[in-house]
C-alpha cells in the first residue's frame, strides 16, 4: 500500500476477532493453523525487505519484557522479524530489523503486527498483500487497513498463538 492508500483505504465495515471469547479463539487457531500448513512454500529469505512473511513488533506488544515468541512465530511461519522504530529507540533491535519511513520497505504478501499502532511513517513502507493486526486499542490506525483484526493483548495472543 502506498501512503495515499493509507490515508484512503479504510476498512471501516471492521469486525473485530475477540480474543477474550472462544470464537475469537478458534478464529486465531483457524487463521495461524492455515497460515502455519503454509509455511512450507515460504520463500523464507535472509533479508527482511524480501521476505514473503514479516512478524513486526511495536511498543503495544511491551517488547522490553522480551520477544522471544514474535521470533518464535516468525520461524514457524519461514518468516523474518521487524519492528517500529519506537522499538528501535527503545534499543530492542537493530535498524537492519526495523521497518518505516526513515528505515527500510518491504513488500511482504503477510504483514502480521503485534501491538503497532499503525502510524504511516511505518505502514507506509510496508506494501503487504494481507495484514492481520493485534492490538488491544480498537481504535489502532492499523485496524483500518487489516484483513484480520484481532482485538487484545498482543503478548498474551502471541503466547497464544506459540501454542497452536
Amino acid at each position: 500500500m502506498s501512503v495515499l492508500e493509507l490515508m484512503t483505504d479504510y476498512n471501516t465495515d471492521r469486525n473485530y476477532i475477540l480474543f477474550e471469547e472462544d470464537e475469537g479463539k478458534k478464529e486465531i487457531i483457524r487463521i495461524f493453523k492455515g497460515l502455519f500448513e503454509k509455511a512450507e512454500s515460504v520463500k523464507n529469505s535472509e533479508m527482511l525487505e524480501n521476505a514473503d512473511i514479516i512478524v513486526a513488533f511495536g511498543r503495544g506488544y511491551h517488547p522490553e519484557k522480551g520477544i522471544e515468541d514474535i521470533k518464535d512465530i516468525a520461524d514457524k511461519l519461514g518468516a523474518q522479524y521487524a519492528g517500529t522504530r519506537p522499538v528501535q529507540d527503545m534499543n530492542i533491535i537493530s535498524s537492519d530489523r526495523v521497518l518505516g519511513k526513515t528505515a527500510l520497505s518491504a513488500n511482504p504478501k503477510i504483514y502480521i503486527g503485534f501491538g503497532v499502532s499503525g502510524a504511516v511513517q511505518h505502514l507506509g513502507s510496508v506494501k503487504a498483500q494481507e495484514i492481520i493486526a493485534i492490538n488491544n486499542n480498537k481504535n489502532s490506525a492499523i485496524f483500518r487497513h487489516a484483513k484480520y483484526a484481532i482485538l487484545g493483548d498482543a503478548r498474551e495472543v502471541a503466547k497464544f498463538i506459540n501454542n497452536i
